[in-house]
Formats: C-alpha cells, sequence, structure tokens
C-alpha cells in the first residue's frame, strides 16, 4: 500500500475537480520511450536472500517475491485497468537492509534516473524513511507493509540475541508494554528470547505475546515442534529448559497467513507460488539460474508485493480517468494516495 500521508482535499460539486499540485517539478527521463508509449520508471531495493545483521532475509528476496510484479503487471493489462499504452522500465538494486545506504540510493533513483516511483525493501525501518523522501518529490512509493493506528510506545532492535543487551531489552518491555509484538526468522531465536523473557519475569498473564509468523509450514500443511522444544533444528546442547519457554509460549498468539480455506484456493496458491519462480527468471529481473534454481515455491511477501502492485495500478487507472495520461499526473504521489483506496480482491 501507500505510505503517503498527504491530506485529501474537499470536493465541491459545483467547482471543477483540479489536480493537486505537484511538490516537485517531474525530471526529464534519460531513455526514450517507446513509440506511442507512455513509460513509466519504476525503482525497487531488493532485499537479499542472505542476512542482516545475523537475521535471515529469506522471505522477501528476489528469488521467490521478484516475479509478483510482472504477474501483477500482466493482471492489470488482461482487467483493462491499464491501457497497453502503459509500458513500466523495472529499475533495481539489492538492499542491505541500512537506513543511510537505501535513502542515499532511493535519492539517486529520484534525482538521477527519474524514478516515478519507488517499491520500498521490506526490511522494518526503511519504509517509513523513504516515505518521507517520496513525499518531499511528491511521488507515490510502494510497500508491502501496511498500517495502523496501534500506538508503539517501545520499539527496539536486536542485534545480537546472546548479547547482554538483551537483558535492557526485556527491562524496556516490562516498564513500557504489556502487548508485546515479537519478529523473528528461526525458532532458536524464539526459544533464546523467550527463556530471556522467563527470566526477566515477564512470564506472567500481565504478558501477552504476538508472533508474526510469515513461513510456509502450515500454508503447505507441514509440521514442526513447537518453538520452546529443542531439536537439532534450533539448538546445538540441550538446555533442560522447555518447560520454561514453554511458559511464554502460552502466553503467545501467532499471526500467521492462512492460504488453506479451500481447497480452491490452496490449489490457486500453489500455482501462483510456482509462477512467481518461473518469472523471476525473465523480464525484469533475469535472474539466472544459479540463483534461482535452488528456490521452489515463492513466499508470502509475493502475495503481498503483488497486491501492491495491482493496488498501484488501480490508482493509475482513477488518476488517468480523471486527468489523462501524462507525467504531472503518473508523477503526482498526492492524486495517487487519494486514488489508491478502492477495495479489490487480492492474492493475499
Amino acid at each position: 500500500m501507500f505510505f503517503i500521508g498527504l491530506p485529501m482535499p474537499i470536493k465541491c460539486q459545483e467547482k471543477q475537480q483540479t489536480m493537486p499540485d505537484s511538490v516537485k517539478a517531474g525530471f526529464t527521463t534519460p531513455s526514450t520511450p517507446v513509440a506511442n508509449q507512455t513509460l513509466i520508471k519504476v525503482a525497487m531495493l531488493v532485499a537479499q536472500n542472505d542476512t542482516d545483521f545475523g537475521l535471515a532475509r529469506k522471505n522477501s528476496a528476489l528469488p521467490n517475491s521478484g516475479g509478483a510484479i510482472p504477474m501483477a503487471l500482466e493482471q492489470l493489462w488482461a482487467d483493462e485497468i491499464l491501457p497497453k499504452s502503459i509500458n513500466f522500465s523495472i529499475h533495481w538494486t539489492y538492499s542491505q537492509c541500512n537506513e543511510a545506504n537505501d535513502f542515499g540510493k532511493s535519492y539517486d533513483y529520484i534525482s538521477k534516473l527519474g524514478a516515478d516511483a519507488i517499491i520500498a525493501t521490506s526490511c522494518i525501518d526503511v519504509p517509513p524513511m523513504l516515505g518521507h523522501l517520496a513525499a518531499n518529490f511528491n511521488i507515490p512509493m510502494l510497500s508491502s507493509l501496511g498500517q495502523s493506528k496501534i500506538t508503539v510506545n517501545y520499539k527496539t532492535r536486536i542485534f545480537n540475541i546472546q548479547s547482554s543487551d538483551t537483558s535492557t531489552i526485556v527491562n524496556g518491555i516490562r516498564e513500557r508494554a504489556r502487548i508485546v509484538l515479537l519478529c523473528f526468522d528461526d525458532l532458536k531465536q524464539i526459544r533464546t528470547f523467550a527463556l530471556q523473557l522467563f527470566d526477566g519475569g515477564l512470564n506472567t498473564k500481565d504478558y501477552v505475546y504476538i508472533m508474526v509468523d510469515n513461513d510456509m509450514y502450515l500454508s503447505f500443511n507441514l509440521t514442526r515442534l513447537p518453538f520452546w522444544v529443542q531439536s537439532s533444528n534450533n539448538s546445538n546442547t540441550l538446555d533442560g529448559r522447555d518447560a520454561d519457554a514453554e511458559v511464554i509460549g502460552r502466553l503467545t498468539f501467532w499471526w500467521h497467513y492462512d492460504i488453506t480455506l479451500s481447497t480452491l484456493s490452496n490449489q490457486n496458491y500453489y500455482g501462483f507460488f510456482k509462477r512467481v519462480i518461473d518469472r523471476t527468471g525473465d523480464w525484469p529481473f533475469y535472474c539466472d539460474q544459479s540463483n534461482c534454481t535452488k528456490v521452489i515455491n515463492g513466499s508470502l511477501y509475493s502475495l503481498l508485493l503483488y497486491d501492491a502492485i495491482y493496488n498501484y495500478g488501480m490508482a493509475l487507472n482513477e488518476s488517468f480517468r480523471q486527468f489523462g495520461i501524462r507525467p504531472e499526473v503518473y508523477r503526482n504521489g498526492t492524486l495517487l494516495a487519494q486514488n489508491n483506496r478502492k477495495p479489490f480482491m487480492g492474492k493475499k
């Protein structure tokens, strides 16, 4: 969805509708569009399929998510939401989930390339910051992340799950929160932190923990042990503290994307994930076989990326209907933010 928090003007029936002013003038595009076509440049920051400060980024990497972009664009053309005269060029680079680096790369895309839209990386801290940059130039920024009216009064990042810093984090939670959202990438990290919560006294019904499970186990009818049970997958040595970790587990709710509501939807999603992998090898990424053939299925992030692109296309459609197809329209983040509120049946 769009991360541009700009006010919506009041519409009066007696007056002709006017397009919001652009904050910055459009940049001259360096390449020549195909004849009779409008070329929209989309810049994208892609999380690498490696680790960032020890935290895996496997679910949002190029091989298992990138193919969702051309799939969504083709569906927009097939549904006649966007005319065939609208063409896209995708310019992308790897993101290391570093706020300073990603800010610099995005600024270069806007100022030097003349990007008309930015797709933010899936890293937690980067999209809000890039939203300010995009708002300054009044261009749309797309992200798979959602928005919420929940107040977050304590947020921190764990760089080393084994360090003494985690005791400070536990103390911060105790002083400021009772409902705690935890985001970890593997079972070992979850169990280790659960024991630290237990040792810190955050093991009573005064606390509620919510874990976002974005893996594919349940979606593909796979099973695994609860995170509090030690195994070769989550520990090198046994510590005999399964019961302590289970106490935290019993205070925890798991937020999981369920795509198994029916046999039909299950089959559709299996086909979708397979197509995501196949399409990553074609335009616009041309991911070579050495990097992309190792991935079996697309990730759940690919569903959200697909929906973000489709929603972007719907906003373009409404904006073009109102004011025509021209740079002042598709580069106008204020206008697109106003026109991206229509409901649609997405992939998630």
